[in-house]
């Protein structure tokens, strides 16, 4: 990685905006050899006055600072977000006079200095040299300066700038922190990460850094580009990428003088018309992955060593806040090995607990389902046939469970929506829904868990920290069903399928959201796959009675909704995962099968005789010598476990 030292990049993109739009063209006027209007006529600026009191710069300081300078060579862009630098920018400034009135002009080259307000005030101050551009209607009127100018302030911003060092910038929402630039805008987005900007524009624009922590990964730092890195590229951008690198291996001393390998890649794309690079730059903190991503123009040498000199110290300073922690399977139903191995490769297999169900029926009289024996179905005692809930699981292990809600109602469509009506009824008991952080299922899961109450007999197992996989179809209403992880009540992380649908409503000024037909279908991370049938074969033998489906049919009118067709929907939703399961991304899965593995102790195997697929003890195949049993391929690991195997 380079590391040339610059303070800010030159955005040769902004070149031409900013020299449109700082001026015109024309001749100018001084309206009568230098004598300054009339104080009365409007748009005129008196003689004397303080250039702060004249522009109605109050006490408070900006949030930011933006300089453009114009030279012969180009347009130079800095901006600071450091109160002490902006302090002293605001002191120099607060010095400069207003001297005589020059004229009109329409000059083309003028500096600008842009202060910007964090209640969204902005002032822009135009200047070329010693003089001070204001801005009329009929005009931009020239004036002369007297004691400090703005050239002076603008220099003291610049100095301040290009003088300036590291400082430390976290990110308390993924749980690290490293060090960037004291003038460096940063931006945290849930949806990408931690922005570092490298100049102005960012994160809209290049060139950014961008860092993003993915909890306990599936594969080590070495494997990411093979199995997850190089496959993204390609799928997101597909036909757009034009070209990735080698990836290269590169040893490092952090800060703290820890030893670091990391590995990097170049991938070259086309956006919005631009031909962009990212070198993505990958290492391991203890469970975690973390990618530091510097983007830049392809071709433009000064944008390139900037964002890759960001991008080093962000990945030299940076340490976890948090900890690294590391989510384990709990082995619940994975009997242990047990004895010492033998020369002789003696063992027994073991059936395991999800090829052993058998099923019982269940009936209440308002539905019915097939239920594995000793597993508990609960209905929520509160709601009523619009919203009815229920809930079947295995006591033994809880995160093996299914959860209906036919309709939730009253969740705020947006944030925007909530604050609209918090501003004016800041007591209504209405304020206590939760907002949809995005109209999806993604969005609604976090939601759901916010606004549903327990009941007296019925406790909800409340999920938190979802992270999407992938989306596996629509359900029959056109809601998304998805494939995703998340933590239960105790930390522990699981993994599932949970699909629902949603309407929004208009209430006059404000817009609500129904949810319907949220499902469900849960298991500890790394035995979904093993316990999906099972899940399947539960929900898709739910049925409705008739006496539910009229009782609900009579509240829906009485409420006003239009009436749902319901006896099918659990079917249908079980074909839909059951054919986007089997087109499910294997990488993921593949990944977290090895990864279960690995931290439980056990290898997998192929029995050829019975096509089957067991656990067995990491020295397995140092103790058997026969040909039945083989190792599994890749292809393999995607297969339900059918046993395991024991050392006699």
């Amino acid at each position: 990685m380079k590391n040339t030292k610059k303070a800010f990049a030159v955005l040769l993109a902004l070149l031409m905006v900013s020299a449109m739009t700082l001026g015109g063209c024309g001749e100018d006027d001084d309206d009568g050899g230098g004598k300054r209007k009339k104080p009365t006529e409007e748009g005129t600026l008196e003689t004397g006055e303080k250039l702060c009191k004249a522009l109605k710069i109050g006490s408070e300081l900006p949030k930011s600072v933006n300089l453009t300078e114009q030279s012969d060579n180009g347009t130079d862009m800095y901006m600071t977000m450091d109160a002490g630098h902006i302090q002293n920018f605001m002191n120099v400034l607060s010095e400069v006079t207003i001297g005589d009135y020059k004229g009109t002009t329409k000059e083309k080259k003028l500096n600008s200095l842009k202060l910007k307000w964090s209640d969204g005030k902005e002032i822009e101050i135009l200047y070329s040299e010693g003089r001070f551009i204001y801005k009329t209607d009929d005009g931009n009127e020239e004036y002369k300066l007297t004691g400090k100018t703005l050239k002076d302030a603008a220099e003291a911003l610049r100095d301040d700038v290009e003088a300036s060092g590291l400082v430390t910038v976290t990110c308390k929402e993924l749980g690290f922190k490293t060090k960037a630039s004291s003038v460096a805008q940063t931006e945290y987005d849930e949806d990408a990460g931690f922005y570092i900007g490298v100049g102005p524009g960012t994160p809209s624009n290049v060139p950014y850094v961008l860092i993003y922590r993915y909890r306990d990964a599936k594969c080590t730092a070495a494997q990411y580009f093979e199995q997850m890195g190089i496959p993204f590229f390609k799928e997101n951008y597909g036909s757009d990428l034009i070209s990735y690198s080698d990836v290269e291996k590169l040893d490092a001393q952090l800060a703290d003088g820890t030893e670091k390998t990391f590995y990097g890649c170049t991938f070259t794309y086309e956006a919005y018309g631009n031909r962009l690079c990212a070198y993505r730059l990958v290492g391991q903190f203890g469970s975690d992955i973390i990618y530091f991503t510097a983007k830049y123009a392809d071709g433009d040498e000064d944008m390139m060593n900037d964002a890759m000199e960001t991008l080093e110290n962000a990945a030299i300073y940076f340490s976890l806040t948090d900890g690294s922690v590391v989510s384990k399977p709990e082995p619940t139903d994975t009997p242990k090995p047990t004895g010492k191995p033998n020369p002789d490769g003696n063992f027994k297999v073991v059936a395991s607990p999800a090829s052993q169900v058998t099923y019982v029926k269940y009936d209440n009289g308002l539905f019915s389902a097939q239920v594995p024996k000793g597993w508990v179905v609960e209905t929520h005692d509160k709601s009523d046939y619009i919203h009815y809930t229920f809930q079947i699981y295995d006591p033994e292990n809880p995160n093996l469970r299914i959860v209906y809600n036919m309709q939730t109602s009253d969740y705020w469509a947006t944030k925007a929506d909530y604050d609209f009506y918090h501003n004016l009824y800041p007591t209504s008991i209405l304020c206590q829904n939760p907002w949809l952080e995005e109209q999806s299922t993604m969005g609604i899961l976090p939601a759901f868990f916010k606004a549903v109450i327990d009941g007296n007999y019925f406790t909800f197992r409340r999920l938190s920290g979802f992270e999407k996989i992938e989306t596996l179809g629509k359900d029959p209403f056109g809601g998304e069903i998805i494939h995703a992880t998340a933590l239960d009540p105790d930390g522990k992380k699981v993994e599932g399928i949970f699909g629902c649908s949603f309407q929004i409503l208009n209430m006059y000024y404000v817009n609500f959201a129904n949810v319907y037909g949220m499902v469900m279908m849960t298991a500890p991370e790394g035995e979904l796959s093993n316990w999906i049938e099972v899940l399947e074969h539960v929900y898709g033998s739910i049925e409705y009675s008739q006496f539910y489906q009229t009782e609900l049919n009579k509240q829906l009118i009485a409420s006003g909704q239009a009436t749902r067709e319901i006896a099918r929907i659990c079917s249908q939703t079980t074909d839909i995962v059951i054919s986007g399961w089997e087109s499910r991304q294997a990488a993921y899965d593949r990944i977290s099968q090895k990864q279960s593995d690995a931290t439980l102790g056990y290898e997998r195997v192929y029995d050829t005789e019975k096509n089957e697929i067991y656990r067995a003890p990491l020295d397995f195949f140092d103790n058997y010598s026969g040909s039945r049993y083989q190792p599994v391929t890749d292809n393999q690991y995607l297969l339900p476990i059918d046993g395991y195997i024991q050392w006699k």
